[in-house]
């Protein structure tokens, strides 16, 4: 045979199964905001027994941003309020760092592109 046609094989072949991988690579799951806080919580539930918190205990959500794109869980133990501000008065599991921002509510996407006043959905730690 004639070694351009052989290599041409050799060529084709290497083409077919590289098309045959990339078919075949598993997609990346897209995750929803359920999924994301589903699995936020299991990975706290090993670590705690969510249903035996204490009264004082509160589940919060942080985030790094003002836009709450990567929000994490951080389990606190609260102190006295006035309504408006709480004391932290421990951090058992998680880490906050000056300047972060906690959620404190939820809103839809259409309600966030609506509001001016970002300080209506986070308000940061000071």
């Amino acid at each position: 045979m004639n070694k351009k046609v052989i290599f041409a094989g050799i060529i084709l072949i290497f083409l077919i199964v590289l098309i045959v991988y990339f078919l075949a690579k598993p997609k990346p799951k897209i995750l929803t905001a359920t999924d994301v806080q589903q699995q936020a919580l299991n990975i706290i539930a090993e670590k705690i027994n969510l249903q035996k918190l204490e009264p004082d205990m509160r589940l919060i959500w942080i985030s790094e941003d003002e836009k709450g794109i990567k929000i994490r869980p951080v389990l606190i133990r609260i102190g006295i309020t006035d309504g408006q501000y709480t004391e932290i008065k421990e951090i058992i599991y998680g880490e906050i760092k000056e300047d972060e921002f906690f959620v404190t509510g939820r809103a839809t996407a259409e309600k966030i592109s609506q509001t001016t006043n970002i300080n209506q959905i986070f308000r940061a730690l000071r």
